[in-house]
């Protein structure tokens, strides 16, 4: 979709129709999953890159005194990317 912020702010979401919004912002949209053909990514990431880090499961190791402000950044990532995944 193409959009502008000015534009995105304008928009009542409580009456907004879905299919309109999409049209307006010259979005497309498909009936049916089973019917979209899958394409290639138009970007594709190196995973061997060193600042690619493997995650942890933090949230096993806290316990309720934990101070969340004082953590290092890749714990906090990992807590992010944990309570994504549930």
């Amino acid at each position: 979709m193409a959009s502008q912020a000015s534009q995105i702010a304008e928009i009542n979401f409580l009456q907004v129709d879905p299919k309109e919004c999409i049209r307006g912002f010259k979005g497309l949209y498909t009936g049916t999953l089973s019917s979209l053909t899958p394409v290639n990514p138009i970007l594709s990431f190196n995973t061997d890159d060193p600042r690619f880090v493997a995650s942890k499961d933090i949230i096993a190791e806290l316990d309720s005194n934990q101070n969340l402000a004082i953590m290092d950044w890749h714990g906090s990532f990992n807590i992010t990317l944990g309570t994504n995944k549930q």
